[in-house]
């Protein structure tokens, strides 16, 4: 309701009188604070507004990753554990072998294959061809050509080395410092024995002695690098390769060629990891041992798909140091550029929140559990009030997943086989 007339001729002359009795500079006194409380108003209303703002950004972030963590079929997992194929139990991470994921043009291969308007043509077999060939001419391999040899792709490690004994009519036998536990799970013998075949145990579980073994006939498994007992008699030897390349590396880690110059007549190499392709195995030996393989009932049991197939040989016809993203070629990352984005994403992570506080320094990574070290850089995070555990836990439950280790009060940030493009996944 409006004023009446009188009442604002009544409020002026009351100021007025006011004013007239007043101190001058008492008046100008009120009149700048007055001004100054005026203009600090839209100031004051601007950073509520901020605050509030941010506040509520802060909250739409939240529920966001609580509907991506909740609600996706999957997310993608950051390895920054510095253990590229990590053994089942190791205390030191909890993921177990995650490794850097399948490369881009691997996957490719596979995806025509999902497609099941196609069926599967003449090109796989010329496919893996051209793989044998690379193989043998590539290399100095001395005891085989790509015409005696053959391809069979296992669904995994594990299924491959169950199977060994289907692939030869001769006994098998194991040194007992071979019965190393595989990634996936299960060891040697266990493996054989599950699918009812047998295998025969021999030598100390401390490694190979003079003696050790006797000149029967049989198919002698190798695990992992080359021991200096590399043959007993005649027979058959079996490399089972957990970690393996194509080309040569600087790492130390074996290849697939090398193991056939050593003398290998049958090798089984794990596919994912560093070759960076699926968690198949392919199985390369003698034309006879694949066809007595996939004639043999009980390898029935262990499907795999023409895309599982394709992408298998995806991986093993190029060479990984040469893809850009691949294991292998951030495996050659400078210790500068790891250094560079430690620091990057150390003050990054300490803007997030305020309690949190980082430490840069150097370490070294490993390719397998403690096997084949690499110098690497490592950030470690501390959050007031919480464990190392508990900082660990919370970036697993990002979206991305971020795989860390921890010690007591840290969560342990190893950049080594982190690809540059998902540092900003790290937060």
């Amino acid at each position: 309701m409006a004023l009446p007339p009188w009442t604002i001729e009544l409020l002026r002359r009351s100021v007025s009188d006011v004013a007239a009795k007043a101190n001058p500079e008492a008046i100008d006194r009120i009149r700048n604070q007055a001004t100054a409380i005026l203009s600090d108003i839209p100031a004051a209303a601007a950073r509520t507004v901020d605050s509030v703002m941010s506040a509520t950004e802060s909250r739409r972030e939240s529920v966001r990753r609580w509907t991506r963590t909740y609600t996706a079929k999957s997310r993608e997992v950051v390895n920054a554990t510095g253990v590229l194929i990590d053994p089942p139990g190791n205390p030191s991470t909890s993921p177990g072998a995650i490794g850097c994921g399948i490369d881009a043009d691997v996957l490719e291969a596979g995806l025509e294959f999902l497609d099941r308007s196609r069926v599967v043509g003449p090109g796989l077999s010329a496919w893996q061809d051209s793989v044998l060939q690379r193989i043998v001419s590539d290399n100095d391999v001395q005891s085989a050509s790509a015409s005696s040899l053959a391809i069979a792709v296992l669904p995994s490690l594990s299924a491959a080395v169950s199977l060994i004994p289907a692939m030869t009519d001769l006994p098998v036998r194991l040194h007992r410092s071979q019965a190393m536990t595989l990634p996936g799970g299960g060891n040697v013998p266990d493996l054989i024995t599950s699918l009812g075949f047998p295998v025969t145990e021999f030598g100390s579980i401390s490694g190979w002695a003079d003696g050790d073994g006797d000149q029967t006939p049989a198919a002698t498994v190798f695990v992992g690098p080359t021991p200096t007992q590399r043959r007993l008699g005649e027979g058959l030897r079996v490399d089972v390769l957990p970690v393996v390349t194509v080309g040569d590396n600087e790492l130390g880690v074996p290849t697939v060629a090398g193991s056939f110059t050593a003398g290998a007549d049958l090798v089984i190499a794990a596919i994912g990891g560093l070759i960076g392709g699926p968690d198949t195995a392919a199985v390369i030996g003698p034309v006879a041992a694949i066809e007595r393989l996939g004639s043999h009932r009980t390898a029935k049991l262990f499907h795999t798909t023409a895309a599982d197939v394709a992408m298998t040989l995806a991986a093993l016809s190029r060479d990984p140091a040469d893809v850009p993203g691949s294991a292998v070629s951030r495996a050659s990352i400078s210790i500068e550029n790891l250094q560079s984005r430690a620091d990057r994403i150390a003050t990054r992570l300490r803007g997030n929140r305020a309690p949190v506080q980082t430490d840069v320094r150097a370490s070294t990574a490993h390719v397998a559990g403690v096997q084949y070290p690499i110098a690497s850089c490592q950030i470690a995070v501390r959050i007031e009030g919480q464990t190392g555990q508990q900082i660990a836990a919370m970036m697993q439950n990002d979206d991305p997943t971020v795989w860390v280790a921890h010690d007591e009060d840290s969560a342990i940030i190893d950049l080594r086989w982190v690809a540059p493009e998902q540092d900003a996944s790290i937060r």
